[in-house]
């Protein structure tokens, strides 16, 4: 989508795009209730598919931050791929898409950080005490009063994921910038 916003003209454009920022200036606690009553009616809540299908359909701050990549990227990849005769979606596939690994990675890593952090999600989901999240398990432990020692313990363990991902995404934020596809 982010793609089709940023090279293409069409008529509604310009309000497609509006209409995606607008969805997130909208706090997640206002839509919080009716996501739990269609959760409900799918018979999905006590379960992790609240918490992992909303990660892959993708967000509007998702198309927002690709769209600004690629809009980002010089006009000329398209027009020079153009006339050379290949069509938009292989020059989404062959020319953008691999240029746009930086901007993947570090959607990939706000997602996952997103997701992995997210306390408020598995306590509205989840029931049971064997299906909590790490950072929910967290909170349980805190509340329980258990040992300083233990409870550090886990802030490391739940820590340690969003680190190594950090940590193997540099390598394309570091290719990503060495690599800009155009000479002078």
């Amino acid at each position: 989508m982010a793609f089709g916003l940023a090279m293409f003209t069409f008529r509604l454009r310009g309000l497609i795009y509006m209409i995606m920022l607008a969805t997130l200036m909208i706090p997640s606690q206002v839509t919080m209730i009716p996501t739990y009553f269609i959760w409900k009616e799918f018979g999905a809540l006590n379960s992790y598919y609240p918490l992992i299908v909303p990660s892959f359909l993708g967000g509007a701050f998702g198309i927002f931050l690709m769209h600004q990549f690629i809009k980002s990227l010089p006009k000329e990849l398209y027009e020079s791929a153009t006339i050379d005769g290949c069509s938009p979606p292989g020059i989404f596939f062959r020319i953008y898409l691999p240029l746009c690994r930086p901007a993947l990675a570090a959607l990939g890593v706000f997602t996952f950080m997103g997701a992995w952090n997210n306390t408020l999600g598995p306590l509205i989901y989840l029931q049971d005490k064997e299906l909590y999240t790490l950072p929910l398990g967290l909170l349980y432990l805190k509340s329980e009063n258990v040992n300083q020692a233990l409870l550090m313990a886990g802030a490391v363990i739940t820590t340690l994921p969003v680190v190594i991902v950090y940590l193997i995404a540099q390598k394309q934020f570091v290719q990503g910038i060495a690599s800009t596809g155009m000479k002078g």
